[in-house]
């Protein structure tokens, strides 16, 4: 390994970053073949980067990008909606979005996605970018909003137990 970085030790990602992780989470992912996903379009990426850019922490060896982690403020109520499988991850964002929730006003966050390319998995870059992550989304709050998601994977819970334990963050 040489350097590794994480964007939200600097002044963040940038568009072109949100569409070359959209690319990498759909190679993985595979959400043009799962409709209740979050489409990884420029649309949606194009609003991401507007609204919500703190929530994308690309992680880089030099200048590759080599993995992220996507965490996107919501509402409580629209967490319940999911967690109770009432709506879709694709409808939580749709909803969102038409509810204008942003990095202001939120009260959970959604641990999205998380990747990392083979080669440098297991060296617990995921669960350092979340952590990041979620104290920058959080550090201007004095009260901690409850963290959830829908794991993909046993390293994908994992990182979400970590993150949990590190932060003292209620999960859900």
């Amino acid at each position: 390994m040489n350097k590794i970085t994480f964007s939200s030790d600097k002044i963040g990602p940038t568009y072109k970053d949100f569409i070359e992780t959209a690319k990498l989470a759909e190679s993985y992912f595979k959400t043009k073949q799962n409709k209740t996903q979050i489409e990884t379009s420029r649309k949606n990426s194009l609003w991401a980067y507007k609204k919500i850019p703190n929530s994308l922490n690309i992680i880089r060896n030099d200048r590759k990008i080599i993995g992220f982690v996507w965490i996107i403020p919501c509402s409580k109520s629209l967490m319940n909606k999911f967690l109770r499988k009432k709506i879709s991850e694709a409808k939580l964002f749709k909803k969102l979005q038409e509810q204008k929730i942003d990095e202001d006003n939120f009260e959970s966050l959604y641990l999205c996605s998380s990747f990392i390319i083979p080669e440098y998995r297991r060296k617990g870059l995921a669960t350092k970018a979340a952590i990041k992550t979620i104290r920058k989304l959080t550090q201007k709050r004095k009260i901690k909003p409850i963290l959830f998601s829908w794991p993909y994977s046993k390293e994908g819970k994992l990182t979400i137990l970590k993150a949990k334990n590190t932060i003292n963050i209620k999960l859900r």
